[in-house]
């Protein structure tokens, strides 16, 4: 289990004491794509980490195209730097469509079918500026091509994994997508094993003190390939050793600061999410209260680098943020985690309600 003592750093490295990067793209750079099912989750995550940013900010530079949320490490949405999106298709994309073989087959997506469903993408959004989703339903059904059931889902996942089309923000609640090359500039292809390298740094300084474990887990990889792009990391890495694993994290500086006394994490926030063993920060007798049965990780409050509870934002006659502890906070806690509902409340201040 990683040590309490090693705790701190995994903050500062999440940019959770300190803040790691100027601007929502810098902070992406930094902390790699970040986990973005929840789409309010996911730009409190960034939020978090900027204080006296807004939502409005982050949309922002979704739509100025600095960050784009679009599907990348496991399969799942993520919010990313849209610099770092055409390596990361071109890394995890090939490994993925195979992967999703049995699902295209059960869902009669055969090569022909997506083959023809990418090219009347192409010709939808060829010159044009983005569309919404159900325009691109429309598109297909016109075509012949049933959007029914999980279909559509696959068919703009695929496309998406094969470079073509890109999720370009939203129009309301409802996702926009356009052409890859009309949407990103271009941008230096790496090698697969250069690749991985940077994915492998990108995580281990941002994340770190972490497993290699945790890297394959985290990145959707296999134990061989995580542990190639570990190696050729491990030059701007230093290791702890604790009950038989080694964490790789980097070198830490001379001083950390104190743990904060009260955070107000997103739900799926990479501080839980991206670990094998989320022992070190949730006691798992609390488990099912922060991941539910059916894959949701809820929002969660943080004291001293544990998770002690979790949170809800309401909206309308239940506006405000609640905090459901697991037990009783200490009395410590209690102004730096009012303070911590402010920001919440602050931070969506400034943007329509998600």
């Amino acid at each position: 289990m990683l040590p309490a003592a090693l705790l701190p750093l995994r903050l500062l490295n999440h940019g959770l004491l300190v803040p790691a990067a100027p601007s929502p793209a810098a902070l992406l750079g930094h902390l790699g794509p970040v986990q973005a099912q929840d789409y309010a989750h996911c730009l409190w995550a960034v939020g978090v980490r900027l204080p006296g940013s807004s939502a409005a900010a982050v949309e922002q530079a979704v739509a100025e195209r600095r960050l784009v949320r679009t599907w990348l490490l496991r399969g799942t949405l993520h919010l990313a730097a849209a610099d770092d999106v055409r390596w990361l298709l071109a890394l995890v994309g090939p490994r993925l469509i195979r992967a999703g073989a049995a699902v295209y087959r059960q869902r009669e997506l055969d090569a022909a079918t997506l083959g023809r469903a990418l090219a009347v993408l192409e010709r939808l959004l060829a010159g044009q500026p983005p569309q919404p989703r159900r325009r691109l339903a429309e598109a297909l059904q016109q075509a012949g091509i049933r959007t029914d059931e999980q279909r559509l889902y696959s068919l703009l996942h695929r496309a998406v994994l094969e470079g073509v089309i890109c999720p370009a923000g939203r129009q309301g609640a409802e996702p926009t997508f356009a052409l890859l090359d009309d949407w990103l500039p271009p941008a230096p292809v790496l090698a697969p094993s250069e690749a991985v390298a940077e994915l492998a740094r990108r995580y281990f300084r941002s994340h770190g003190p972490a497993t290699l474990a945790d890297f394959a887990g985290w990145a959707g990889l296999p134990l061989g390939l995580a542990q190639q792009g570990l190696e050729a990391a491990q030059p701007g890495l230093v290791a702890a050793t604790s009950g038989g694993h080694t964490y790789w994290l980097p070198p830490p500086p001379a001083a950390v600061p104190e743990p904060p006394l009260g955070l107000l994490l997103p739900g799926f926030d990479e501080y839980l999410l991206a670990y094998k063993d989320r022992s070190p920060v949730l006691d798992p007798a609390f488990t099912r209260q922060v991941l539910t049965i059916n894959g949701i990780f809820r929002p969660i409050i943080v004291v001293k680098g544990r998770v002690v509870g979790t949170w809800q934002r309401g909206l309308g006659k239940t506006a405000g943020v609640a905090l459901r502890p697991f037990g009783e906070l200490p009395p410590a806690a209690a102004e730096p985690l009012a303070a911590a509902q402010a920001a919440v409340e602050r931070f969506w201040d400034t943007a329509g309600e998600a």
